[in-house]
């Protein structure tokens, strides 16, 4: 079998659907073929739903024409597809005004049916779906002005989605050429897209980044929605050209191992995502399988199996881990990781999952497209994500007080309308960047840091998320508000689905929270679902409620759908026009209300407004604003030159593990001076050197597209090698 005939094999048999059921489709057809419910004569996005005719159309060929289904070779589904395909040649039906239908979506539901056949479709009705499938085709477009990078304008999941019609198309036509254009296009896709700057043309900064993330739509990170559709075009792709002359090269397929283990799988814990790195996604209804807070695991999931197919995969055992440690019988993902041009840090151990997005000037803030996400101002600010089950935010979007989202520190009655542009700043009409360039993050296994210079609407924090092993500490502090704003402050610690007995410690006694607002004001602990929460520093209050919603508020596609849920909310009050006001929270997930009792939070060493700092079992997770020094409850004292994210853990023998990063993604050089002895070190970027009293670390943070990812020197093996501007 040659490849053009092993490839329309599997076109063919992916088209066929045994279990495609046509009882809603037929109940829905009308006697001159079109389908109630169906709006074909209005263009407005929101109320066009001709896309439907042509779902019920496919379900009715796939029953009819695949073998296996209890419907094939059905005479009376038969004469149904006919009269449905008239009703489509003849309606005089309009396009949707969102350009998406015409050039994506309708094409890729036309393909099936003509891959499929139908002896119910006429020459002319063959000519037509022929037409509106060959609209999605990418080799008719040319690059935007100003475009280097690609030969044509779609970009990052567009491409992708595009390539998969186009290559349908042509590979049910037999054109070979125009397979290897296709294939030419996802080889250069699959490669690291160059960091761009803000206000510089960027639409060739979408796609993979030096980091590992995902930028769609400008630099706005997409790791969920169009990541996962990025994923499903590429895994297409491998699937329909495994063993054929049109399979991607080794070099494109090493870059997409690379993007699976060193991007996407941070994003998600089990089968679901974390909500901050989906875009506008999170606000869709999710149902028992997709939407929503579920995905990404699964296209995970099937391209590390796609790439273990071919023998000369690279970075194989890795990808043999991550799926039987991720992806086949639980989630025991472990480690951390900071990515600098997306503002994201994502913090796993094998019991639970904890994300946090934060945005500067370097990033966009969030999206809103087609009226999804419509109360999602704040949720690149500082947003925490924390999934044990996964299930802990599931469907809670139109319950959430959208100004008390976790981990954020807002004016309360701020939310902006996102459906009026003239009511807020945002950009190309649908997103929105930081204001700060003090935002970044440092990783090192179970050792992890985030920060954020925060300011938006007067209202001003350092904020500072710090890592230590079993737990997330939160500092802030500095929260002030600018002399004439009178609205409430308040810093939300979780904001979750309420599942299960509410536990407060108070003068060593756990009871049950009551229902309502509860003053936790100096309480021990906080137990809430398998998770611990420590309100260190600030007034707290914990709200128990059972609240009603709608989904039309967040999402227009969704409009009238209810919501209705128990809901779990700890906040810290700060009041109106607070003065250096300052808060502290740790939180422990996957911890028994008995081993709650037992845990010893770490050490707060420093709060104010040059140094934010915990300790823990020799571990220290500092964000420095200004120059000082920092004192261990061991003796051990550490002093940074510049302003930084510093972690540091003793190893064995005396030894150090220091990594640095820079929040404003900017190379410099950094000492680091301790009061131990280390090891003498030259190299041409890092040296360590005796010092009074100790030892000084002087390395050269990374540059360049790296600038922003942490520099690490361990005294046991020495400095990690070092990212220039050329790497």
């Amino acid at each position: 079998m040659d490849d053009i005939k092993r490839i329309c094999a599997r076109l063919r048999a992916e088209a066929e659907h045994p279990a495609a059921d046509p009882a809603e489709a037929l109940a829905a057809l009308q006697a001159d073929g079109s389908f109630r419910g169906v709006e074909y004569f209005n263009s407005d996005r929101m109320i066009w739903s001709a896309d439907k005719h042509i779902r019920y159309l496919k379900t009715m060929v796939e029953a009819a024409y695949s073998p296996g289904n209890p419907h094939c070779g059905d005479a009376s589904l038969k004469e149904a597809i006919g009269r449905a395909l008239t009703y489509w040649e003849t309606c005089g039906r309009v396009d949707s005004d969102n350009w998406w239908w015409k050039e994506i979506g309708l094409p890729q539901l036309i393909l099936p049916i003509l891959i499929l056949a139908p002896a119910e479709m006429t020459a002319s009705q063959k000519a037509l779906l022929e037409r509106e499938a060959d609209a999605g085709s990418i080799l008719h477009e040319s690059p935007e002005a100003g475009m280097t990078e690609r030969p044509v304008s779609s970009v990052g999941a567009n491409l992708t989605d595009k390539l998969v019609t186009t290559f349908r198309i042509y590979a049910a036509s037999g054109k070979v050429q125009e397979l290897e254009q296709v294939m030419a296009l996802l080889d250069n896709e699959l490669r690291v897209f160059p960091r761009v700057e803000p206000g510089e043309f960027s639409a060739d900064g979408q796609g993979i980044k030096p980091d590992g993330s995902f930028h769609q739509h400008l630099d706005s990170l997409q790791f969920g929605g169009y990541g996962e559709v990025f994923l499903e075009g590429v895994n297409f792709l491998l699937r329909m050209t495994e063993g054929t002359r049109f399979y991607p090269s080794a070099r494109a397929r090493g870059v997409y191992a690379d993007f699976l283990l060193d991007g996407m799988s941070w994003a998600f814990r089990g089968a679901f995502k974390d909500h901050t790195v989906t875009g506008r996604g999170f606000s869709r209804l999710a149902t028992a399988q997709q939407g929503g807070s579920r995905g990404i695991a699964p296209f995970v999931r099937a391209g590390a199996l796609l790439l273990l197919n071919a023998p000369d995969v690279q970075r194989r055992t890795e990808l043999e881990t991550l799926l039987r440690e991720r992806l086949t019988d639980g989630d025991r993902g472990k480690g951390s990781r900071y990515f600098w041009l997306s503002d994201y840090l994502s913090y796993k151990q094998p019991a639970f999952h904890i994300g946090v997005k934060t945005n500067s000037t370097r990033s966009k803030a969030g999206e809103v497209v087609n009226n999804e996400n419509l109360l999602g101002f704040y949720m690149s600010d500082g947003v925490t994500c924390i999934l044990q089950r996964g299930d802990e935010y599931e469907n809670i979007y139109p319950l959430w007080n959208w100004n008390r989202l976790p981990g954020t520190t807002a004016l309360q009655g701020n939310l902006r309308d996102l459906r009026d542009a003239e009511d807020w700043w945002g950009e190309d009409g649908w997103n929105w960047r930081g204001t700060t360039t003090f935002v970044g993050g440092a990783a090192d296994g179970d050792l992890a840091a985030a920060v954020m210079d925060y300011a938006r609407d007067g209202l001003f924090a350092h904020k500072a998320w710090l890592f230590t092993g079993q737990e997330m500490t939160a500092l802030g502090c500095g929260v002030n508000t600018l002399a004439k704003e009178t609205r409430e402050v308040v810093t939300n610690v979780n904001q979750c689905m309420r599942r299960g007995d509410v536990r407060l410690k108070t003068g060593g006694v756990w009871r049950s929270a009551a229902e309502g607002k509860n003053d936790v004001t100096g309480a021990e602990a906080v137990w809430h679902d398998d998770t611990a929460y420590f309100v260190r520093q600030g007034t707290a209050q914990l709200l128990l409620e059972e609240r009603d919603g709608d989904w039309g508020s967040v999402n227009q596609g969704f409009a009238g759908t209810a919501a209705h849920g128990a809901v779990f909310e700890l906040d810290i009050l700060h009041g109106a026009q607070p003065q250096d006001g300052a808060y502290a929270y740790t939180i422990v997930p996957a911890v028994t209300e008995p081993e709650s009792a037992q845990y010893t939070p770490p050490q707060i060493l420093r709060n104010d407004e040059r140094v934010q700092a915990v300790w823990k079992d020799g571990r220290l997770a500092a964000a420095v604003w200004k120059v000082d020094e920092i004192a261990a409850p061991n003796g051990l004292r550490v002093y940074a030159n510049k302003k930084c994210l510093l972690l540091l853990q003793e190893t064995e023998g005396g030894g150090l593990r220091i990594a640095v990063s820079n929040p404003e993604n900017r190379s410099k050089w950094v000492d680091i001076h301790v009061n131990r002895a280390l090891p003498p070190l030259e190299t041409e970027v890092c040296h360590v050197r005796p010092a009074e009293d100790g030892s000084v670390v002087h390395f050269r943070l990374n540059e360049g597209v790296w600038a922003g990812s942490a520099s690490v020197y361990d005294s046991r093996t020495g400095f990690t090698p070092w990212r220039s501007a050329a790497d």
